[in-house]
């Protein structure tokens, strides 16, 4: 769900950067290319260690691939680790609306 929040905030970041004009297509494709290739391995791992019926439908299949690869430990760290990620997301959604009030407090 908070995946691709972060993409709103590209463009009050952009006057932060000392050239944007050459860094944010480079950062914008090289970010787009990292998360399609880790969410395509991340399903590739899915399918190789649990049964299709297994994984269709199912809601916390990261944390039973983990349980399955690491113990049960490991499937409780991963389910902390996403909880995490989306606390990290809260927080740079948050970042960019600040950003935007500080630049139309400066105009």
């Amino acid at each position: 769900m908070f995946a691709y929040e972060g993409w709103t905030n590209v463009g009050s970041m952009a006057g932060e950067m000392k050239n944007p004009k050459k860094d944010l297509p480079r950062a914008i494709f090289l970010g787009l290319a990292v998360v399609m290739a880790v969410y395509v391995l991340i399903n590739i791992a899915y399918l190789m260690s649990l049964p299709l019926d297994r994984v269709a439908g199912n809601q916390t299949v990261a944390s039973e691939v983990a349980a399955k690869l690491f113990g049960g430990l490991g499937g409780k760290i991963l389910t902390i680790g996403i909880f995490n990620k989306c606390l990290r997301s809260y927080k740079w959604i948050h970042y960019g609306w600040y950003s935007y009030s500080i630049r139309y407090g400066i105009e």
